[in-house]
């Protein structure tokens, strides 16, 4: 099993070196040794372990190439900012101040405070709705490209909902611009039979510490053309700092998934298929280890969902679950009465743009009202539920009363006066 970097790093920590650089434990276990011999990797960057930025070889390019190799990329960057890094470096390795960008609406918060700070403008991809859950982005949906400079496209969204990639790629290369894919949520995705082709992309940001047996904030950009722009731009919303545990848990993870990927997706869809249950989503092209159900959280025991937004409960099944657990959860989802809900959720409101979010977030007045005095006005920051972080209201837009509406009844928010 190759893993150049963990491997390069695991040599550098047995050498026992007597270390005067950072970090300041050096590399002695920490609180009591709680951490395990993680702090013995935790290292800078050296001539043994490499340098994100600006190496050209070495064992973190190597770890690179063979992640590019798995995923049919034809370059590979870590990144241990996690997607929101990723998402930075996207749009400011293919734009400019003041470029239009064309946005699906149902993006992350982090694709609007980039757009604050390169100062884009967004011109937003409306998805359609049935039953209030939103569809997955098409063709159809797609605002004229003249004068874009990029698109960005959420896909698998949080609920795991796949869009139209091929057919929008195709509109991109017409057009003459990139197509960046925030498939933070999918880094698993092309090893569930069925899957292994789905991504289409100029380039593409993944979180390894989603769905992979990767530690928190490990992520990667794919990318079809030159890195070195990417690179360059992931140095602005990057760490020159950058954990070399992170880096070694993304080459660790992609090892698993050379080695067990497609074996584990078929084990784990087979027992997935073997379970009838109303995903609220089930309608749409979706990832099938997402799964939603609408239930009482109080019923499922010491199952623990990624999320639970008033009775809609959100569990994320990766590669590296026990099927026994598996099994666990959908015994879990039928106790609670997810597979009886007939009911439906209610779609976000559409906003009327008003200026653009760095008008909006950086470069206005702004003041404090309650949220019956919000209405008619234009937003200054986003309001966006975490998990999933995808924005009601955007900075910019102006706040209506279905706004109110929607953030009571969906997610479960007492607004009052004061």
């Amino acid at each position: 099993m190759l893993t150049p970097l963990f491997t390069a790093l695991t040599n550098y920590a047995n050498s026992k070196p007597v270390r005067f650089h950072m970090p300041g434990h050096k590399g002695k276990p920490l609180h009591g040794g709680v951490w395990g011999d993680l702090a013995a990797l935790d290292v800078t960057e050296l001539p043994q372990t490499g340098d994100l930025y600006r190496e050209t070889d070495g064992p973190i390019r190597e770890a690179e190439r063979l992640l590019a190799k798995t995923y049919g990329a034809e370059h590979a960057l870590f990144l241990t900012g996690g997607a929101t890094q990723g998402i930075f470096a996207m749009l400011a390795a293919c734009t400019k101040p003041g470029d239009t960008v064309i946005t699906d609406r149902l993006c992350h918060q982090s694709v609007i405070h980039a757009m604050a700070l390169l100062d884009l403008r967004p011109r937003y991809a409306y998805r359609s709705f049935a039953d209030g859950i939103a569809l997955p982005l098409t063709l159809d949906d797609m605002p004229s490209a003249n004068g874009a400079k990029a698109v960005i496209v959420t896909s698998p969204t949080y609920n795991g909902v796949l869009s139209d990639l091929t057919a929008i790629k195709k509109f991109c290369v017409q057009s003459g611009i990139p197509l960046l894919l925030d498939a933070a949520h999918g880094a698993h995705l092309p090893f569930i039979p069925g899957f292994r082709d789905y991504y289409s992309y100029d380039a593409a940001v993944m979180s390894a510490h989603k769905t992979l047996p990767a530690l928190g904030q490990a992520a990667f950009i794919l990318t079809n053309g030159s890195p070195e722009k990417f690179r360059n731009a992931a140095v602005l919303t990057g760490t020159r700092s950058p954990s070399y545990p992170i880096m070694a848990s993304i080459d660790l993870a992609r090892a698993f998934i050379d080695e067990h990927g497609y074996r584990r997706g078929k084990i784990i869809l087979n027992v997935i298929s073997r379970h009838k249950y109303n995903n609220l989503f089930s309608e749409c092209p979706i990832d099938p280890l997402r799964v939603t159900a609408k239930g009482d959280v109080s019923r499922i025991g010491n199952i623990i969902p990624e999320m639970v937004s008033d009775d809609l409960l959100t569990f994320i099944i990766s590669l590296y679950d026990d099927t026994d657990d598996i099994e666990r959860l959908f015994e879990a989802i039928a106790n609670c009465g997810g597979e009886s809900f007939t009911g439906k959720i209610s779609r976000m409101p559409i906003a009327k743009f008003a200026m653009t979010p760095r008008e909006a977030m950086l470069n206005s007045e702004k003041e404090d009202v309650s949220p019956e005095r919000a209405v008619g006005r234009i937003a200054a920051e986003i309001i966006a539920p975490y998990p999933p972080g995808i924005p009601v209201i955007v900075p910019g837009e102006i706040i209506s009363e279905e706004h109110l509406v929607y953030l009571n009844n969906r997610l479960n928010i007492l607004i009052t006066s004061n």
